[in-house]
């Protein structure tokens, strides 16, 4: 990471739900291919995907 400034990303994150499922749409807007490779290599597709995990734990625990 240049001079120690992690790299931004905005996110987009909408929900819609049908008869018996929530779809989750997530987009992040990174400012270069390079702050996307400098956020994955943080452990941001792993922590990512645990967090989707217990989303999906919660979701399924609300029916």
């Amino acid at each position: 990471m240049a001079n120690g400034i992690k790299p931004k990303v905005s996110w987009e994150a909408t929900f819609s739900e049908s008869t018996d499922q929530t779809m989750v749409r997530m987009v992040l807007h990174f400012a270069s291919p390079e702050d996307l490779d400098q956020i994955v290599a943080m452990g941001f597709k792993e922590g990512f995907t645990m967090g989707l995990d217990q989303l999906d734990e919660l979701l399924d625990a609300g029916h």
